[in-house]
């Protein structure tokens, strides 16, 4: 009997060692999800607050409030997304201070935080640091441009005159290639063009910014 138990035992332990053996190679195989997370705290200035959180795979989220009942979901280019982390990568993750400690003027106070294997944050004014400067810039880009489509979202709700003042601004920021991650612009000016609510210079507006994002003119995809 104790025989017979002991076998069972045994037999039961050697399974458990085999089922741990199997698994280990796909648990070494998963990759930690990266984030990078962006948020800019400006009081006096509209908006006062802004945060920004891009996953490695480009989809991400825009928010104006710290508590955001309806953020934005957005989603960047895969080169776009790719630069981002590069750049991170140049700022060895974030291990390293950005703040120059230059005596210059409060332009809010900027925050990278860094999510991944491990975690890492700086918060600063003003940064020396080309990689950091650059990452700075793509940011604020995408910031902007979420705005622009909340801008827009708006008037297409509430605020019809103020509709081709709003597509004047996204004009505006595609021109100088400052416009990124926001396919999500496409459903509210397709509303627009097809719409006779509007005027007829605000649909053809808003019909050449859809054509421009449709065939890529306006990808998100900085040049190196």
């Amino acid at each position: 009997m104790n025989r017979r138990i002991s076998g069972t035992l045994i037999r039961c332990v050697l399974v458990a060692v085999c089922g741990f053996a199997a698994m280990a190679p796909a648990a070494r195989g998963q990759t930690t999800q990266e984030q990078l997370e962006y948020v800019k705290v400006f009081p006096g200035s509209s908006p006062e607050y802004q945060q920004l959180r891009i996953e490695r795979d480009g989809s991400g989220v825009y928010q104006e409030a710290r508590q955001e009942a309806d953020p934005v979901n957005l989603q960047l280019p895969a080169k776009l997304a790719e630069q981002l982390f590069d750049l991170l990568k140049e700022l060895n993750y974030l291990k390293d201070p950005l703040e120059s400690g230059l005596d210059i003027a409060k332009m809010g106070e900027k925050t990278f935080r860094y999510t991944g294997a491990q975690s890492h944050q700086q918060t600063f004014n003003y940064t020396t640091a080309p990689a950091g400067q650059k990452l700075l810039d793509l940011c604020e880009r995408i910031a902007e441009s979420q705005r622009l489509f909340l801008r827009l979202e708006y008037t297409v709700k509430f605020d019809r005159l103020g509709v081709n003042d709003a597509l004047l601004a996204v004009d505006a920021a595609m021109r100088r290639e400052r416009l990124m991650g926001v396919p999500h612009m496409l459903p509210l000016l397709d509303d627009i063009i097809n719409s006779k609510r509007y005027m007829n210079i605000s649909r053809s507006r808003a019909d050449a910014i859809a054509r421009a994002l449709r065939n890529g003119q306006s990808t998100g995809e900085p040049s190196r």
